[in-house]
């Protein structure tokens, strides 16, 4: 979640829906591929009587190894497509690294709420008891400015170990919904024992791919470190910007569906889809 721009997303929401037409238009969420996913799970579970779309822009996969320019670029193309074929009246930007490199300028160049999602590292350092805490990202959101202010402001009494963990964005989109157990900690081993070599005694998922082997990382690290993402953050903010929206206390959306799309040829393959529908996701194909 971006604090920073909490309070003018609410009233923005709040000024923009005039009409019951307005509060049944869907929940958005982009990602470039299955991360999001978690965040979009939390909102189907604590959210009632919303439409959602989730959208895997895995035409673009992986974003954490472009420029700030190119996915810059990339995110506002993927949000105006969107908006135009969606019209939403929410967007979750359900990526970490999207969300540090874009998220303003969408708010300055789209008349609509957004949420995005950062590095929990403020809980984090809230709960550190030895101000050692390691951050497990993509290269991208690690070196990015935002994450630095994020350290500045909330760590800044803390050692935080920033571990570039694109090897793991990589298997849990392309393998894990195949992969055993055995796979799975192997995945995320190398960098959980880095943090644990270094003493840290909190582990941020700075990725929302990750949060798919957080059981794993968590097992891993052992019982004596927390292991935090920012799932309950954003999806709080979620709520605060529908109930906005849902100004009516008898208001219900009859489209209550959750439908999953893709950009790109690349399509997903049937255990991924059968994967997906078991979740409660809708497979609607290619954008």
């Amino acid at each position: 979640m971006l604090p920073n721009r909490k309070r003018n997303e609410e009233e923005l929401a709040k000024r923009l829906m005039t009409s019951l037409d307005d509060f049944c238009r869907p929940v958005v969420f982009i990602d470039s591929g299955l991360g999001g996913i978690p965040y979009l799970l939390w909102a189907m579970e604590n959210i009632k009587n919303e439409h959602f779309i989730y959208i895997a822009d895995k035409k673009n996969f992986p974003y954490g190894v472009k420029t700030a320019g190119e996915l810059k670029k990339i995110i506002l193309e993927v949000v105006d497509n969107a908006i135009k074929q969606f019209n939403p009246k929410l967007i979750v930007v359900a990526c970490n690294t999207a969300s540090v490199v874009a998220i303003e300028a969408l708010r300055d160049t789209f008349e609509i709420p957004f949420v995005g999602v950062v590095p929990a590292i403020k809980p984090a350092a809230s709960v550190s008891r030895n101000r050692i805490i390691g951050v497990l990202a993509t290269e991208r959101t690690i070196r990015d400015m935002y994450t630095q202010a994020l350290i500045d402001e909330f760590a800044f009494d803390c050692e935080v170990l920033r571990v570039p963990a694109k090897g793991i964005v990589d298997f849990v989109e392309l393998e894990f919904v195949t992969a055993d157990k055995d796979q799975k900690i192997a995945a995320v081993k190398s960098e959980v024992d880095y943090c644990s070599s270094h003493g840290a005694d909190t582990i941020v998922l700075g990725c929302t791919h990750f949060v798919f082997l957080k059981k794993e990382i968590s097992e891993l690290a052992g019982p004596n470190v927390s292991v935090i993402d920012s799932r309950d953050g954003v999806g709080h903010q979620m709520q605060r910007i529908l109930r906005y929206i849902r100004c009516k206390e008898k208001f219900c959306c009859e489209n209550t569906k959750t439908e999953f799309y893709h950009t790109g040829k690349d399509s997903y393959n049937a255990e991924y889809v059968r994967f997906l529908e078991d979740l409660g996701l809708s497979f609607c194909g290619e954008l």
